[in-house]
């Protein structure tokens, strides 16, 4: 079930052109930049886009300029998991890593526990109004939410186009919920 939808999701994705992708990710950024939860979070983990996701490298940029502390992922392909790793230059320190996802250079990695992150911004795939989502189907996010500590005092926040919210996901025991969806039309707080 999540894999075939995940295939017909991504297929309408992928069908918006690059400037559509940019309009709406600058739309999706503004609503973020505009969250109170944004303003009170110090420390902001962010992924890095890759392909048609909605872009993140405007959004990286600004709230490093706004002071905040900013960390991308790091992948550990040989144990499916994912590190955190503090971000000071966009332009400079990134490098195509695992996947073909930008990630920091081994001299730039500054490793973090993910107790000093306030906030997620978390990828998917899909995501329902409920805050379940589908990622890429490696369970690597799943796994890092799941080890945060003090799970209650970070904020998830999934980023999507309007065209990647269904109506409801397959649960499974294993998968948390984001508290807040932004597209480029609205801000959802979920109904959990």
């Amino acid at each position: 079930m999540k894999k075939s939808l995940r295939t017909s999701i991504l297929s309408i994705r992928n069908t918006l052109n690059p400037e559509e992708r940019m309009k709406k990710s600058r739309l999706i950024a503004g609503k973020l930049f505009g969250l109170e939860e944004f303003h009170k979070s110090s420390s902001i983990l962010f992924y890095v886009a890759a392909r048609s996701e909605v872009q993140t490298e405007g959004m990286i940029k600004q709230a490093i300029k706004q002071g905040k502390r900013v960390f991308v992922p790091v992948a550990d392909i040989e144990n499916k998991r994912l590190f955190v790793s503090e971000l000071y230059d966009f332009d400079v320190e990134l490098v195509k890593g695992a996947y073909g996802i930008m990630e920091p250079m081994r001299i730039y990695q500054r490793f973090v526990p993910l107790s000093e992150v306030e906030m997620v911004i978390v990828p998917g795939v899909a995501f329902d109004i409920k805050g379940y989502r589908i990622g890429y189907g490696g369970g690597y996010y799943d796994r890092m939410l799941e080890s945060i500590p003090q799970r209650h005092k970070v904020c998830l926040v999934g980023v999507c186009f309007e065209c990647q919210l269904i109506d409801s996901i397959p649960v499974e025991n294993h998968d948390m919920a984001v508290e807040i969806i932004i597209t480029e039309e609205r801000i959802i707080n979920t109904e959990r």
